[in-house]
């Protein structure tokens, strides 16, 4: 039985220093994602979203090991997000949490496509009537070169840590180069944010001077 571990077969993007940032190569990944505008913490669709993205991705999984012909295994990957605005400063403090657009994502092994995910879709309709689960898909997400260190502690207090990795880039030449990246660790949805792990990953690239 084939089997994918992200842990071991891409420990190096997600176990990064919580002290100093680094700069990573990420290859292509695919993902199942979803978009979403709004407060994450007060719109419902937003958890909604989530919860249909790991159904989904639970779904893929076990589809994948109960194949007779060539049964797959592999470790879910834990859930991150794409944070974005039309007007950055949305994000500035006081921020203006209700103009966040936002995409949803789950890594999925190279053997998902996109006949596996709409099948996945089927089986996953037939326990839970989703009104979102139409604007799923599948998708290769390219970030090349990019600025990550981990927070621990609450979500809303990751800013010093996003502060330091844009210091970190800036000072040896790079510039912004694709949407603000947190991948969540610890528990998906938030009931224990004081214990909460996230990556904080920033797509970079180099100034030519």
């Amino acid at each position: 039985m084939e089997h994918f571990n992200y842990k071991k077969d891409y420990k190096h993007l997600f176990s990064p220093s919580a002290q100093e940032p680094e700069i990573v190569q990420v290859p292509p990944l695919k993902y199942i994602m979803i978009d979403g505008q709004g407060n994450p913490e007060k719109k419902i669709e937003f958890r909604e979203k989530l919860q249909l993205i790991y159904g989904l991705s639970n779904t893929i999984k076990i589809m994948m090991l109960m194949d007779k012909e060539a049964p797959y295994d592999f470790i879910l990957a834990p859930y991150s997000c794409l944070w974005w605005a039309d007007d950055m400063m949305a994000f500035a403090y006081p921020p203006r949490k209700d103009e966040w657009k936002w995409r949803i994502m789950m890594m999925q092994p190279e053997p998902v496509d996109t006949a596996i995910l709409e099948r996945a879709k089927q089986e996953f309709t037939l326990e839970t009537n989703s009104p979102h689960i139409h604007q799923v898909r599948l998708e290769t997400y390219e970030e090349d070169t990019c600025a990550q260190i981990m927070h621990i502690g609450p979500y809303d207090q990751e800013g010093a840590a996003i502060a330091k990795v844009h210091r970190f880039f800036y000072e040896r030449g790079y510039a912004l180069n694709g949407y603000h990246h947190e991948i969540y660790l610890g528990d998906p949805l938030g009931n224990r944010p004081g214990r909460s792990k996230s990556i904080i990953r920033q797509p970079i690239k180099k100034i030519i001077t």
